[in-house]
């Protein structure tokens, strides 16, 4: 079945395209468009859709006070922030909050149900540009081995479980048992929680 996808913009010529763009997919649904948060934020508790797509530039409020309201009411909503400015502590304050997924304005359409893809799958997706700035926090990160910092790096830089094995010269199953050994170290059960625990509050001002 595929997943209802809504989005909130500030720009209103995006719902079109957006539309186009996942009606192409056998994987998404569009399901419509808010153009402001105070609407999105009043009717999504009662009727959440599978995603939310959220442009970085709100109008009514900012992007990290829109994702701390509406977080809360629905918590395993993937909320995807698109037209993101690469500034680090912003990134990581949208990440604290509770974004699924963050896309720098750098960011071509055509990608973004690409990017959708990857946080219905349920990990942290993330354009390359901001993936690049994590990743160079993570070699900063305490209480790592040097092979998890490895781990950890590649895949904030974009890549999946077997390119790094591949980039490591290890097994797949080698980096998934390192990642569960990580899980349970740092007492979270998947990537997005483990990113938003020693990735983000360790980044902060650093970068």
């Amino acid at each position: 079945m595929a997943a209802t996808v809504f989005i909130v913009v500030g720009d209103s010529n995006l719902p079109a395209k957006i539309e186009q763009l996942l009606s192409a997919s056998p994987k998404f649904h569009f399901g419509g468009a808010f153009s402001s948060s105070a609407a999105a934020l009043k009717a999504i508790p009662s009727r959440p859709p599978d995603m939310l797509l959220v442009d970085f530039r709100l109008a009514d409020m900012t992007s990290v006070e829109f994702i701390l309201r509406l977080h809360p009411l629905v918590p395993e909503l993937p909320i995807v922030i698109f037209n993101t400015e690469l500034e680090p502590d912003l990134l990581f304050e949208l990440l604290r909050a509770g974004a699924a997924g963050l896309l720098d304005k750098h960011v071509s359409l055509e990608t973004i149900p690409d990017y959708l893809r990857v946080a219905l799958d349920g990990r942290v997706a993330l354009s390359k540009g901001i993936g690049h700035i994590l990743a160079a926090v993570s070699e900063q990160l305490e209480g790592l081995s040097e092979r998890e910092r490895a781990i950890v790096s590649y895949l904030l830089a974009g890549k999946r479980q077997k390119e790094v094995a591949t980039a490591l010269g290890i097994s797949e199953r080698t980096v998934h048992t390192h990642l569960r050994r990580l899980y349970k170290k740092r007492g979270v059960r998947s990537w997005k929680s483990l990113v938003q625990k020693i990735v983000v509050p360790h980044g902060l001002g650093q970068v």
